[in-house]
């Protein structure tokens, strides 16, 4: 008996000087955080997690990761943060996750991560971030998500990225960002997307793009955006979308291309921008539309393309323009339209007007 309450005494003390040790500024330069099957790890309203040089966190397949209102997560040069099955990674008001110089994020099949409203992602030079089938990311009002030279952002089936009113999404030099088939991207107001050299942004089924009022969508080298059968892309007043050298825009079945009222779209030099059934393209006051030397554009069945009073469209050698069976083209006050040496212009329904100085080039003979 006196020794069965002597190992419980230990195993009691074990524990408490183990979450004294979360509280105070976690564990040291070489030792991580392991966490067996069903237990999880829970931080209370002041403290945070910190993990040493080459730890990282490592949680079972039931338990999650919960920190309170002032705390984050910092792990240090060479560990990760693996959370299980269930469960995924909660913290609180101010603090965020700080991932070191090579490893990742992987969240099991149900859980997400939900950031305060101070705190965002970072992760490291070779690491990513993967979110299991339901769970998705949540970041508060001024953070953002950071994504180092090596990894991408990889979300489950059910839900999207959210990120608040002031960060954006910049992701590495190879990674893109993979939104399953139900959720969709939103960044707030003053953030924007960067993808990388190699990178491309995919989102699923049903959710769209949204950008705030202040970023805008910038793509890498050779991969382009793909949004699915019925959300679409709309970027705020300043911000413009820049795809890369191969890559292209392809919108689902039932959503547009908006752009706000100072960026245009810019699409380099392989791909082209095919808009679904439904959407159309609007440019806003400043920006135009620039397609490179092999694609073309292509509206579906109901909607137009529509510049500001600035821009013009400019599309490449190869590839024309093609507009459904109800809308048109209008172009502003200044901007024209020039087409390749191979492409033409068909137009559905609709008719094609150029503004007060505007030039029509290219017109099938």
């Amino acid at each position: 008996m006196n020794t069965m309450h002597s190992m419980t005494h230990t195993w009691l003390w074990s524990l408490i000087f183990f979450i004294c040790r979360c509280r105070a500024g976690g564990v040291g330069r070489g030792g991580g955080i392991d966490v067996g099957t069903g237990g999880g790890i829970d931080v209370g309203t002041g403290g945070g997690i910190d993990v040493g040089r080459a730890g990282g966190i490592d949680v079972g397949r039931a338990g999650g990761i919960d920190v309170g209102r002032a705390g984050g997560i910092d792990v240090g040069r060479a560990g990760g943060i693996d959370v299980g099955g269930a469960e995924g990674i909660d913290v609180g008001g101010a603090g965020g996750i700080d991932v070191g110089r090579a490893g990742g994020i992987d969240v099991g099949t149900a859980g997400g991560i939900d950031v305060g409203r101070a705190g965002g992602i970072d992760v490291g030079t070779a690491g990513g971030i993967d979110v299991g089938r339901a769970g998705g990311i949540d970041v508060g009002r001024a953070g953002g998500i950071d994504v180092g030279t090596g990894g991408g952002i990889d979300v489950g089936r059910a839900e999207g990225i959210d990120v608040g009113t002031a960060g954006g999404i910049d992701v590495g030099r190879a990674g893109g960002i993979d939104v399953g088939t139900g959720g969709g991207i939103d960044v707030g107001t003053g953030g924007g997307i960067d993808v990388g050299r190699a990178g491309g942004i995919d989102v699923g089924r049903a959710g769209g793009i949204d950008v705030g009022t202040g970023g805008g969508i910038d793509v890498g080298r050779a991969e382009g955006i793909d949004v699915g059968t019925a959300g679409g892309i709309d970027v705020g007043r300043a911000g413009g979308i820049d795809v890369g050298r191969a890559g292209g825009i392809d919108v689902g079945t039932g959503g547009g291309i908006d752009v706000g009222t100072g960026g245009g779209i810019d699409v380099g030099t392989g791909g082209g921008i095919d808009v679904g059934r439904a959407g159309g393209i609007d440019v806003g006051r400043a920006g135009g539309i620039d397609v490179g030397t092999g694609g073309g554009i292509d509206v579906g069945t109901a909607g137009g393309i529509d510049v500001g009073t600035a821009g013009g469209i400019d599309v490449g050698r190869a590839g024309g323009i093609d507009v459904g069976t109800a809308g048109g083209i209008d172009v502003g006050r200044a901007g024209g339209i020039d087409v390749g040496t191979g492409g033409g212009i068909d137009v559905g329904g609709g008719g094609c007007q150029c503004g007060r100085e505007g030039r029509l080039f290219g017109w099938p003979r």
